[in-house]
């Protein structure tokens, strides 16, 4: 149990300091503020995330809060046929972990607006964002037919296609 000492001293009272306690306080202090410095530093300037076995770089160029394009091609890891929420035929694409983050800052700038995917110039899918959309999935689903999706992903899985985003003009 440890006790309160009062490190108060009176008139007469001279209690010499314990040998080597100056030192150890200015250690403790020192350790002290470096670590907040490293806390800071951390805070600033964020190490590259590691993706599977991959460095990708997240510290944009330009700032973070600066708007993103208003179309921004996306590029695709892999792409899958499945089916969306109503049970109609849709496609599952993986972003690359660059454009997992350019996805992420766009959704997370244009949320609560309508966006529209491109397939190629095509809109195959316009959502309205509800919020950031991370983890780099995207499910592309409207009114395509197993065949077209089967199409599409094949597409994308080969780099064939030009995946977009863009902000609908008109919500």
């Amino acid at each position: 149990m440890q006790q309160a000492i009062s490190a108060r001293s009176e008139a007469g009272d001279d209690v010499p300091e314990p040998a080597g306690a100056a030192p150890r306080r200015m250690l403790a202090g020192g350790i002290l503020c470096l670590t907040g410095l490293l806390l800071i530093g951390k805070a600033l300037f964020p190490l590259p995330a590691i993706w599977h076995g991959t460095t990708a770089s997240v510290v944009p160029v330009a700032s973070d809060m600066a708007p993103p394009d208003d179309n921004v091609r996306l590029d695709i890891r892999n792409a899958i046929v499945a089916y969306d929420r109503h049970d109609h035929p849709a496609i599952r694409a993986r972003l690359t972990p660059r454009s997992a983050v350019a996805y992420f800052r766009f959704t997370r700038f244009y949320q609560g607006r309508i966006i529209e995917l491109l397939v190629d110039g095509r809109v195959v899918s316009a959502p309205r964002i509800v919020e950031p959309i991370t983890g780099g999935l995207i499910l592309l689903s409207g009114s395509l037919t197993y065949e077209q999706a089967a199409r599409i992903a094949q597409r994308l899985k080969a780099h064939d296609a030009r995946l977009t985003v863009r902000v609908r003009d008109t919500d």
